[in-house]
């Protein structure tokens, strides 16, 4: 199997916030595979404003909302985002070894290092 072609420098010269932190990421991952703390981690703000949201329409809940059924729509969207996020964990918990033997370390390496 041969070499991968060279990333051209146009592609590495500026990386996007969002490219920065998934190579960094996927970095950190090098050595360890993915956990359920670093997920935590990772989605402590996300985690932090769908309890919130939650705790909020429970209160509401409790106090006798004039719109229940609204009420109740936006408990469930809160409920099945927080399982879609688990589910996308688990899922890359499954795919990890795959990622792992695909994945060019020094590539990404290269490109933390290189990409502005």
């Amino acid at each position: 199997m041969s070499a991968p072609p060279p990333i051209p420098t146009s592609e590495t010269r500026m990386l996007t916030p969002v490219q920065r932190k998934y190579l960094k990421t996927l970095a950190g991952y090098s050595q360890t595979r993915p956990d359920l703390s670093s997920f935590l981690r990772a989605n402590a703000a996300r985690f932090t404003l769908y309890l919130t949201i939650a705790a909020l329409l429970g209160w509401m809940g409790l106090m006798g909302t004039p719109y229940p059924l609204l009420n109740c729509f936006l408990l469930g969207f809160v409920a099945g985002s927080l399982v879609m996020l688990f589910q996308m964990f688990r899922r890359s918990l499954r795919l990890w070894p795959v990622v792992k033997q695909i994945t060019d370390w020094s590539t990404v390496q290269r490109l933390l290092k290189e990409g502005h």
